[in-house]
């Protein structure tokens, strides 16, 4: 359900193709967060926690063991950020095999939305994994001040998403879409876990990992006591996007990609990419443009 709780008439609902594809193609759960909604999406302007928060050691149980091996060989990933007519598009380069590049695409839609390639779409024990087909999406919804639904999406260009694998990956969550772990219980972080299977011993569930990250700031962030550094780029650029927009709406304008006219939507320009590509290739020229 879409609300518009601006001035004037509700703009263009954006062009997202999971909420116009055939139902099978897209797969949805929410996840119950104790805290604002924006940090849960700076969390995915943070490319690099993939190489640590979400890091199995050789025991562990990652379904993408080689991607695994690979953020972890390169955990500080040189990150660009471009602007574009919905927010932002951010690569994170990190070394590959061969003498070639990983590069991963995240978007950035403003003001609580995030599309990335992320975990399997099928079930990796009865398919054959293949690069680019669809991408996950979070969206960060306000409850409160002090929480959020996070709404999880994946969604597949060509088939259909294996719902019962995806159900299986979102079993931790209860019959009120919450997970069990928290500050109440120190977020079950098992030290034991931390030796053999995995850097956070946070189990095995990202979505789990990314709770923990972003409830343990607290239920609003003092970020007057961060210290910022170059792996946070695409975080500051994000709230001076963000400050820019909320500048606009008090000065009686639109915040950015409010669509009242007709016309090309930009989130036509909203490409999820994770590719290895040869070194000599410029990351921020038009190879993703073509899926």
């Amino acid at each position: 359900i879409f609300t518009y709780m601006g001035p004037g008439k509700p703009p263009r609902l954006p062009a997202l193709p999971f909420l116009s594809e055939p139902a099978e193609r897209a797969w949805y759960t929410k996840i119950h967060h104790e805290c604002n909604y924006l940090q849960g999406q700076e969390g995915n302007c943070d490319p690099q926690h993939l190489s640590v928060l979400h890091r199995f050691l050789p025991q562990g149980e990652s379904h993408q063991p080689n991607l695994n091996r690979l953020l972890v060989a390169d955990a500080a990933p040189r990150i660009e950020v471009q602007e574009t007519g919905f927010g932002m598009r951010i690569f994170a380069i990190r070394a590959g095999d061969d003498g070639q590049n990983l590069v991963r695409i995240t978007n950035i839609v403003l003001p609580n939305y995030s599309s990335f390639d992320g975990g399997p779409l099928v079930n990796p024990k009865n398919h054959r994994i293949v690069p680019n087909m669809g991408y996950w999406v979070h969206w960060h919804v306000p409850i409160n001040d002090t929480a959020h639904w996070k709404f999880s999406i994946a969604y597949r260009y060509d088939g259909p998403v294996d719902v019962d694998y995806e159900n299986e990956e979102f079993a931790f969550l209860d019959a009120r879409y919450r997970s069990n772990r928290g500050a109440h219980n120190r977020f079950g972080q098992d030290r034991e876990e931390m030796r053999t299977k995995t850097y956070a011993g946070l189990g095995r569930y990202f979505q789990e990992h990314d709770k923990f990250a972003v409830e343990s700031q607290g239920p609003i962030s003092d970020r007057s006591t961060e210290i910022l550094g170059t792996a946070d780029v695409a975080v500051m650029r994000m709230r001076r996007m963000m400050i820019a927009a909320v500048e606009s709406v008090r000065d009686g304008g639109d915040p950015p990609y409010v669509l009242r006219a007709d016309g090309p939507d930009p989130i036509d320009d909203m490409v999820v990419r994770s590719q290895h590509l040869p070194a000599n290739v410029d990351v921020l020229g038009t190879w993703w443009k073509t899926r």
